[in-house]
């Protein structure tokens, strides 16, 4: 039999693979093909098979009626077509040989392959189980003694025999608490002795969560090992799970270093506004006005749904407390300051079904993944029929020295032990080997050693040796990913193809649709009528379903002259002829500064005073002092006005306040009102059918909701200039360039579609 060897790098080895020379059998091959998979149509020289075609056609598919109909069959070959000329001219460029088209392609195919390089199974079954433990949450206490995963033998036997010694003073009766306290590893035990709550499957790592859930209540597990070390546990209460809340929360800062007296008056402060809340004041207005979690006060305080475990547990054990929507709960302390807390929403644990994708999500990513992995291989070796060569690896394995543990091995070996295979695998779908002789495993090493401590020669080869089937049975797999799995092949072909596309589209169409300024107007002129404004209304529409509030609103609105103030003024006090703001004015400037970075229609007023017995111009520079730190911090120059009234009020302050000049600040200010303002197409917006299309205030109220109107100008239909045209008229340009383009390469390249077998696919 004649034989060939291909030799190719994968994974910075050389594989060698050897089949059976396929030259004698391609007739017969190509005409058991031809059956199987025929030719709907060419492309050039190019065929597109019917498995090509329907995997795209089947992936597209939009409307079950006419799927599989005559016409809709030709409409998508007919796009289909189109597709591929594109890619056959790319082809003929050189685009899919540059260098970073390569390393692109190679990126998306480390992505395509990985749904494909899983053990599902094991998967499907991690994750059924963590989501039975779900269902329960465990309270309970630890204790660790710290030691590497790759600890010295001797520092592994110390490690194991201190908490030997520790679980025993538990089991004699000695408190777990105190022991945490004394003992423990872990630094937070000297302030919790050990207790971390209540948690549920996934928020610890799954050797603990193990164990956790192994232990019966009221007992001390028996010593485990994570990669933190070795642990003993406490288990002290199991409950149903208690699903998710959603809370909101008003946070007052405790900082660093407070003082006595400035605690007690933070202290009053949050317990005076529970107080106005008990009494009936707004929520958001209150959260907006006193709040310090900049990150939510601008949403009523909302946090994100969380399960217990996921957050501080005074905060947890407060908010879990809360029993009806709407609840609020007294002040509370937790090391981020005073909160006050109110319920929205609780939520049970969703059904396996709705988080199923979630949960697979997470096993892949935590120490569950170890599990699913080992399974792969496994898999993956029994699959591509793994071979070790016995007695080439004994005769290697007699050549493991000390120097291998200096990571200085370079044994001196026969040439013929050289050249034998050490491990094979070969997979009967593709009829192919993959050869690895003892020089590639040694070259393996030699690229890999590194300086050991603590084990032996011939253990530590050993661990290398494992290591390198691993990873050369994920190599054999990726290397014949697209003869075993033909989704896997339409897929890596759809991106090559469409990686391709994106870049002969950038240079003959959408490019030069763009820079060919002198094309694109002329296009236009050929065909201005297609680019018009219908009637425009430029308008400002504000509705509420409460008509005080949207009389507030507009109350606002003709008041204030289009500023809007966000938070109430804050003053900065001076001694006597100082310029320059005390460093306690810091943290509330910077709260400002918040609201104006979030914010471009955002302004500050900064209004300085001074008294008549200060220096000329000394109001001024408190001004100019603030300025420059606003500027500092990002604020822009546009954002800040300046008024200096010198001796008026003969006062020694600076007053900053933050409006905005944009309606829809009167969103933030009065709750349950919407706000739109722009140019409104007049026969597409409905709220302009109720009003006279001319200047003016309107009010109505329909379908008990209330509006206001403020028609500002009326825009009579007209023929667009270029610039207001130019979006549209580039994307029609791009479409003009494509047909035509695409008319030269049918010239190019001829097409002819097999109609009997593109008719055969016909269903309907």
């Amino acid at each position: 039999m004649n034989l060939f060897r291909a030799y190719y790098l994968l994974g910075g080895v050389v594989l060698f693979l050897v089949s059976c020379n396929r030259s004698v059998h391609a007739p017969k091959q190509q005409a058991r093909m031809e059956e199987q998979d025929p030719v709907i149509a060419y492309v050039g020289n190019e065929p597109i098979r019917r498995s090509e075609f329907l995997f795209v056609y089947e992936k597209n598919l939009t409307q079950d009626d006419s799927a599989y109909t005559e016409q809709s069959l030709r409409d998508y070959l007919d796009l289909y077509i189109k597709f591929k000329l594109k890619v056959l001219y790319a082809r003929e460029q050189g685009v899919d040989t540059t260098a970073q088209f390569l390393q692109e392609f190679e990126t998306y195919k480390e992505q395509l392959a990985k749904p494909y390089l899983k053990d599902n199974r094991t998967i499907d079954s991690l994750a059924k189980q963590a989501y039975e433990r779900m269902k329960t949450e465990v309270s309970a206490s630890h204790i660790l003694v710290a030691v590497a995963e790759d600890a010295s033998p001797q520092d592994t036997m110390r490690a194991y025999e201190r908490i030997q010694q520790i679980r025993q003073e538990v089991v004699n009766g000695a408190d777990f608490g105190v022991l945490a306290r004394r003992y423990s590893d872990d630094p937070s035990a000297k302030t919790n002795r050990g207790y971390l709550g209540y948690f549920t499957a996934l928020q610890m790592v799954y050797p603990f969560e193990n164990m956790a859930y192994e232990t019966p209540v009221g007992e001390v597990s028996p010593i485990f090992r994570t990669k933190y070390g070795y642990h003993i546990l406490k288990v002290h209460d199991k409950r149903p799970n208690s699903g998710k809340v959603q809370v909101a929360h008003i946070m007052l800062r405790v900082p660093k270093g407070i003082t006595e007296k400035d605690s007690v008056a933070l202290r009053n402060k949050i317990w005076d506004i529970y107080r106005r809340l008990q009494k009936g004041e707004s929520w958001e207005s209150l959260c907006r006005q006193y709040s310090e979690d900049q990150n939510t006060k601008s949403k009523g305080g909302e946090l994100p749904p969380f399960t217990v475990g996921t957050t501080l547990p005074e905060f947890e054990a407060v908010a879990f407390a809360l029993k009806k929507p709407g609840d609020i709960s007294e002040p509370f302390l937790t090391p981020y300051g005073w909160h006050i807390v109110k319920l929205i929403k609780r939520q049970e644990l969703e059904p396996y079904e709705e988080i199923e994708e979630l949960i697979k999500r997470h096993v892949a990513r935590d120490s569950r993944s170890k599990v699913s992995q080992e399974a792969l291989l496994r898999r993956l070796k029994s699959e591509n029929r793994l071979k070790v060569s016995e007695k080439a690896k004994r005769q290697l394995w007699a050549y493991a020295d000390s120097t291998l543990l200096q990571a200085r091995w370079a044994p001196a070996l026969p040439e013929k032990l050289l050249s034998e295979v050490l491990i094979a695998f070969e997979h009967p779908q593709v009829q192919e080997k993959a050869l690895l002789s003892v020089k590639d495993f040694v070259e393996y090493v030699q690229r890999v050693q590194v300086p050991q401590n603590h084990t032996t020669p011939h253990a530590y080869l050993d661990a290398l040796f494992e290591r390198y089937v691993d990873e050369q049975a994920l190599a054999f797999e990726k290397a014949h990913l697209s003869e075993k799995y033909p989704e896997y092949r339409h897929l890596l072909r759809e991106y090559r193809e469409g990686m391709m596309l994106f870049h002969v589209m950038t240079e003959k169409v959408w490019t030069r649709a763009i820079e060919d300024t002198a094309g694109a107007r002329r296009f236009f002129e050929a065909h201005r009528e297609r680019y018009q404004y219908p009637q425009r209304v430029h308008a400002l529409i504000i509705s509420s379903q409460n008509k005080k509030d949207l009389q507030r609103a507009v109350a606002l609105l003709q008041e204030n002259n289009g500023r809007y103030a966000v938070v109430n003024p804050y003053v900065i006090d001076y001694p006597k002829g100082e310029t320059s703001f005390a460093r306690s004015h810091l943290m509330k400037i910077d709260q400002l500064v918040s609201l104006l970075l979030e914010d471009e229609a955002m302004k500050i007023e900064i209004a300085g005073y001074q008294e008549k017995q200060e220096p000329e111009g000394t109001s001024k520079s408190r001004i100019e002092a603030l300025v420059q730190y606003l500027k500092q911090r990002g604020v822009s120059s546009t954002q800040i006005v300046q008024k200096d009234y010198m001796h008026y009020r003969n006062s020694r302050k600076v007053e900053l306040s933050v409006f905005s000049t944009s309606p829809q600040a009167l969103k933030n200010l009065i709750d349950g009102i919407e706000v739109r303002e722009g140019a409104f197409e007049a026969d597409k917006e409905p709220v302009l059918k109720q009003v006279e299309l001319r200047s003016g205030d309107y009010t109505f109220s329909k379908d008990g909701k209330h509006f206001f109107v403020r028609i500002i100008k009326v825009e009579p239909a007209r023929l667009k200039e270029y610039n207001e045209a130019r979006g549209e008229v580039i994307n029609d340009y791009q479409k003009f360039l494509e047909e035509e383009w695409v008319k030269e390469l049918k010239e190019r390249y001829p097409v002819r579609i097999v109609q009997e077998n593109l008719l055969s696919l016909v269903k309907k």
